[in-house]
């Protein structure tokens, strides 16, 4: 069952100047609404306006987030990316009701067009849910997520090049297929990276492979979803490879957002953040409330928990983070 848990800080904020507990620091990294030098120097749309040439016929490793749900009522497994949801009360300051798409492989769709049509060999990889990495599961395969991907470019009327497929994301299968299938302005989608347990470890190995085997020589992060994990392809993999290693799209569109919530919100200002853990967002919580004056934090799943411990709520056996987190959730609401 969802649970939600409201907090009015409009009485619990406390200046930049104070640190929290268990913080290290007060700030916050992000983008800005018009990024700023530093970035702008670091995105494939910069690279590309400095130099169109830039990745016309080389091999373009894209980390994308194709972590998509799937219908598994379908046959054969199909994704079911396009979830929309109706959103009218959860802002406060909307005029009117939207809907907003949740869809993943959409929105990866101008960044992989944009190479497609600077001529560049777009080799794709992605992880999808949480398989054992032990080997290929046909339940995790990114087949279906393939597919769904052949689709969206069909559509986009960008002239967007074939969708090619491998079995693993390295390997001799993987090096044939960049050299021998792909043309320019093509794409080849990896299996999933999560299929080698060394992709969550990082393993120098594993990432040395990820860019020697597809022949990387420009690096696109494109997953703002999982760009927080320093796994193999988010992170290790920058290291083996030569040229440059930019955002894409959708990254600096996020980081923009991000940048804009954070130094100059609308007001009144309301987050709403859920998930399984609070561990790794308590510093994204601090973040919002002493540099942006958050009035109200409306905490959903299974992250709530931790602050209802903290208020004396008894939680049962719900999965709750451990004490120290507890302990910052006490900080926050309490003001102790």
């Amino acid at each position: 069952m969802f649970r939600r848990l409201s907090l009015s800080l409009a009485k619990r904020t406390t200046p930049a100047s104070r640190r929290s507990f268990g913080s290290k620091s007060g700030g916050a990294e992000g983008g800005a609404a018009a990024p700023p030098p530093s970035l702008q120097r670091r995105t494939l749309e910069s690279l590309l306006a400095q130099n169109p040439s830039a990745v016309s016929g080389k091999s373009v490793l894209v980390r994308v987030d194709y972590n998509v749900p799937l219908s598994k009522k379908a046959t054969p497994i199909a994704v079911s990316d396009e979830t929309y949801v109706l959103l009218s009360t959860v802002v406060t300051h909307l005029t009117s009701d939207f809907r907003v798409s949740f869809s993943r492989i959409r929105e990866s769709i101008p960044t992989l067009l944009a190479l497609s049509k600077a001529g560049a060999k777009t080799v794709l990889a992605s992880h999808l849910g949480r398989p054992a990495g032990t080997g290929f599961d046909p339940k995790l395969s990114l087949a279906p997520v393939a597919e769904r991907l052949k689709q969206l470019l069909s559509k986009s009327g960008g002239g967007a090049g074939a969708v090619h497929t491998v079995n693993d994301c390295v390997g001799p299968a993987v090096t044939q297929a960049v050299t021998q299938q792909m043309k320019s302005g093509d794409f080849l989608l990896l299996e999933n990276v999560r299929f080698h347990a060394d992709e969550e470890k990082n393993a120098p190995d594993f990432a040395r492979r990820l860019a020697v085997d597809t022949q990387a020589a420009v690096f696109v992060n494109d997953a703002f979803g999982a760009a927080h994990r320093a796994h193999a392809s988010t992170s290790g993999v920058r290291q083996f490879i030569s040229g440059p290693a930019v955002a894409g799209t959708l990254m600096a569109k996020e980081l923009a957002f991000l940048q804009k919530v954070r130094d100059s919100p609308a007001r009144p200002f309301v987050a709403v953040m859920g998930g399984a853990k609070v561990s790794d967002k308590i510093t994204v919580i601090e973040a919002l409330i002493q540099r942006s004056g958050l009035s109200t934090l409306v905490i959903g799943g299974g992250m709530a928990f931790p602050f209802l411990k903290a208020m004396g709520v008894g939680v049962g056996s719900s999965k709750c983070d451990d004490k120290q987190y507890v302990m910052r959730c006490e900080y926050w609401y309490f003001g102790i």
